[in-house]
């Protein structure tokens, strides 16, 4: 056999690919109102040595040319140190008042998505989850 690579290492092609994800978004519901309280929990997938963890709501509009975050809303830390596999982190982000609704056209999307990382040595791990933002009801 061979040595395992150590924590340190980039895997070789063939393994895991370098930056993939060891944590996974997972949400308790997936359509929410403006102003609701979106809950969850961040699982890893991996043991990993990081400083933090980090979870936050936004909204990001997507064109056929680009993709931009219309929100400014700042980041929870979960957890700090040294990721368990299996372990899992529970998050409650809360929606702006004002959200806008998610929206699908020809022209572009808004969608809405929880989105958690890992801040370690070397390519953050990265996770989203898509929400649903309702419109709010008419009066």
């Amino acid at each position: 056999g061979h040595a395992a690579p150590s924590s340190s290492a980039r895997r070789a092609p063939g393994g895991a690919a370098v930056g993939a994800s060891v944590i996974r978004v997972a949400l308790d519901a997936g359509r929410h109102a403006p102003g609701e309280v979106v809950k969850g929990s961040v699982v890893v997938t991996e043991t990993v040595g990081a400083r933090s963890l980090y979870a936050a709501v936004r909204c990001v509009e997507h064109s056929p040319d680009y993709a931009v975050a219309v929100t400014d809303i700042p980041p929870v830390a979960l957890a700090e140190g040294e990721l368990a596999a299996g372990s899992g982190y529970a998050f409650a982000l809360t929606l702006p008042g004002d959200a806008l609704p998610t929206l699908r056209s020809t022209h572009g999307r808004i969608l809405w998505e929880v989105v958690a990382w890992v801040d370690k040595p070397g390519r953050d791990g990265r996770e989203r989850a898509e929400l649903e933002v309702a419109a709010p009801a008419a009066v």
